[in-house]
């Protein structure tokens, strides 16, 4: 019978710092550890099967400088971006949408009618995670058909295409022609 993932959730103390939260994951095949910290400052330890709570500590003491600069950037980040409110103008490829908040546990929900994007959620994250949702479904919807139409002008097929979230690439291509395009490609207008 496999193994499944474990979960252990717990507390790290770096200097006089408050508590970090994080999650450790006991994940099976994993053959090392790996740290992530998620935009909304969850911090993860991804490690291999068996891997105890008490060597995750360790593990991001190891790391510790590592950590809290990138909780540093994320929160400084998040900080300077624009709060999304009723009335924010949105890009969908040639249109222009106009945001409609509503402050509701009607959590992931977006609905457009023509022009107005109604976005549901309680929390700001909420607000900016269902419009991610809702953009990388416009996106999956999209840009295949898109890049079907740019392939057969030039002569070529991709094997596979996926949509993802690059922080610094519109997309890339395999040696073996699997083609990624980034979501945010629908925020720029369609010469481009």
């Amino acid at each position: 019978m496999p193994h499944s993932i474990k979960r252990y959730e717990s507390h790290v103390y770096f200097t006089s710092e408050e508590p970090i939260p994080y999650t450790l994951y006991q994940i099976p095949r994993r053959k090392r550890v790996h740290l992530v910290i998620s935009d909304d400052d969850h911090l993860q330890v991804r490690a291999p099967h068996g891997f105890t709570p008490s060597e995750a500590e360790k593990a991001l003491h190891a790391r510790s400088a590592w950590v809290l600069d990138t909780l540093r950037r994320i929160r400084t980040s998040r900080a300077k971006r624009q709060p999304l409110r009723s009335g924010t103008r949105l890009s969908l490829l040639d249109e222009g949408l106009r945001l409609m908040v509503i402050r509701e546990n009607k959590k992931f929900s977006v609905i457009r009618e023509q022009d107005i994007l109604r976005v549901y959620g309680e929390t700001e994250q909420d607000i900016r995670t269902s419009l991610e949702r809702w953009y990388r479904n416009e996106a999956r919807n999209y840009l295949p058909t898109r890049l079907a139409a740019l392939a057969d002008h030039v002569g070529m097929r991709p094997t596979k295409v996926s949509i993802r979230s690059q922080k610094t690439r519109w997309g890339s291509c395999s040696g073996k022609g699997h083609i990624s395009l980034n979501w945010r490609l629908m925020l720029l207008p369609t010469r481009l």
